[in-house]
């Protein structure tokens, strides 16, 4: 088997079919397995897998399960040399699955690899900074202050330039291809991460068990960013990435690291606050008609604020 594709799905019956039917599209001469891990959904997309997509091997879990752990549950299924973690709001191109394989067979230093994402406008979505997360990072990502501005004061984030192709050190989520045999060996993903940060968590945990990560420009898929995410209560996916980027932290720098986080980010969405406040009132003055952006902004704050002082924490959706 050349390549097994999981895809956890949770209420996703306005695009899990265009998913499939894309993968399937794109199969080309390659032996596939598709697996969908469905979190407990409450729509219909179970039953239009079941009929639209008898080829599918379906995997329901009584409850929601969060990304890392069903993923972990369709790992235990697969098959495949190669194992492929799509989204669900995911389409892919017709040459890339064949692109990816020929491309590990080609490089066998090569542990996993990426792909160039673009959103439904078309536009290319920029990569993850290639950086792990640290407490200071994270304080500073919250302001997103100019690139230029960042390197005058001595901060580099390092990014790279998602129309070439070349090594990583980590990989994004909504689709990503890993060896088998270093997810076996390494015990898949860490089921402390309900969502977000995982993907960053594994890669690392890949590259120090010395194999390289890579990104892959030649291969193109379609990501409805956050399709997936908006079906959950309001707020959630704010608070869930706080939850997440502490635990990693914590992983990492320790208890004191994650407080640090939070102190952080205590400041951080005070700072913020006050920001949007001030432009609210200007652009009251000005007759300008910028204030629901500044509104959402100062209601994420306000949730940010509230987690850093024990004050909020995120509901898993049924």
């Amino acid at each position: 088997m050349d390549l097994t594709i999981i895809t956890v799905n949770w209420n996703g019956e306005e695009f899990i079919s265009a998913c499939l039917q894309s993968i399937m599209n794109a199969r080309q001469n390659l032996k596939i397995q598709v697996i969908v891990v469905d979190n407990a959904s409450k729509d219909n997309s179970v039953a239009l897998v079941k009929r639209g997509h008898p080829e599918v091997e379906l995997v329901c879990s009584d409850k929601n399960l969060g990304f890392g752990k069903a993923c972990n549950l369709g790992l235990k299924k697969s098959l495949g040399d190669l194992v492929m973690f799509l989204n669900p709001d995911v389409s892919v191109a017709k040459n890339t699955l064949s692109t990816i394989v020929h491309f590990f067979s080609q490089h066998p230093t090569v542990g996993g690899v990426g792909c160039k994402i673009k959103g439904i406008d078309g536009q290319v979505h920029p990569l993850m900074i290639q950086q792990f997360p640290s407490p200071f990072l994270e304080f500073i990502k919250l302001f997103a202050i100019n690139s230029k501005i960042m390197k005058a004061i001595g901060i580099h984030l390092p990014q790279k330039n998602p129309s070439i192709s070349g090594e990583v050190v980590k990989l994004s989520g909504a689709c990503f291809t890993i060896r088998r045999e270093i997810l076996i060996k390494l015990n898949g993903f860490d089921e402390r991460f309900f969502m977000y940060c995982e993907d960053g968590e594994l890669s690392k945990r890949i590259v120090e068990a010395g194999w390289e990560l890579y990104y892959l420009a030649e291969t193109e898929v379609v990501h409805n960013q956050g399709a997936c995410s908006r079906k959950a209560p309001k707020g959630f996916s704010t608070l869930m990435q706080c939850n997440s980027f502490e635990k990693y932290i914590e992983k990492e720098y320790h208890r004191f690291g994650a407080l640090r986080y939070r102190f952080y980010m205590f400041i951080g969405s005070l700072l913020r606050m006050s920001i949007s406040i001030t432009a609210i009132i200007f652009a009251l003055l000005l007759k300008r008609n910028s204030m629901q952006i500044w509104e959402r902004r100062i209601a994420k704050n306000w949730l940010i604020f509230k987690w850093s002082i024990f004050l909020a924490k995120p509901d898993i959706p049924d």
